[in-house]
């Protein structure tokens, strides 16, 4: 970004805290919140660094993202005897996610969950491996082999003629930040 629109100004920093950043127009992003740990707090952050009528352009996981592939993983790893898992990503629903940037001082101004299956260059195990560490993390390595096959076993539905697909369910909003920032 920074290449291609020299004349503009791009901060990296934790979504957590942005208390060490100036003061923007806009605010976006792209496949991220649903990593975040406290995503009420990162409204408020955000929120505290817009203008007002600043805008808040987002797009992330929704409530059902990657659903068949979260349960693959869940009962690979039952079917090895592990123990479950606290889910490492936040999938809010609409209202849950409208409340939170009502909440932190935005008014909502396009909010739409929807489903968009997306082709994988490899298959449910491998999206587990890239993205799902937290599923892996405590599987024996002698057991990985036994663990991936599992997962593509119990995700057998999203293996078409064309290959793999994810499940995913995206969220997309836009917000405008109104009155003053706290």
């Amino acid at each position: 970004a920074r290449a291609a629109f020299p004349e503009l100004r791009f901060d990296v920093a934790d979504a957590h805290d942005l208390s060490g950043l100036g003061r923007y127009d806009a605010v976006f992003s792209n496949a991220a919140l649903h990593w975040m740990t406290d995503p009420p707090r990162v409204f408020e952050q955000v929120r505290a660094r817009l203008r007002p009528g600043g805008r808040f352009v987002a797009e992330s996981g929704g409530d059902g993202n990657v659903a068949v592939i979260r349960a693959a993983a869940h009962q690979a790893r039952a079917n090895l005897g592990l123990p479950g898992i606290a889910e490492p990503w936040d999938f809010p629903t609409p209202a849950q996610q409208a409340a939170r940037l009502e909440s932190a001082g935005f008014r909502i101004s396009l909010l739409q969950r929807f489903e968009r299956p997306t082709p994988l260059t490899g298959s449910a195990a491998d999206w587990i491996a890239m993205f799902g560490a937290a599923f892996r993390a405590d599987v024996p390595e002698a057991a990985l082999g036994d663990f991936a096959a599992a997962v593509d076993r119990h995700a057998a539905t999203l293996r078409g003629s064309a290959g793999w697909q994810a499940d995913y369910v995206r969220l997309r909003f836009s917000a405008t930040a109104v009155g003053a920032a706290s």
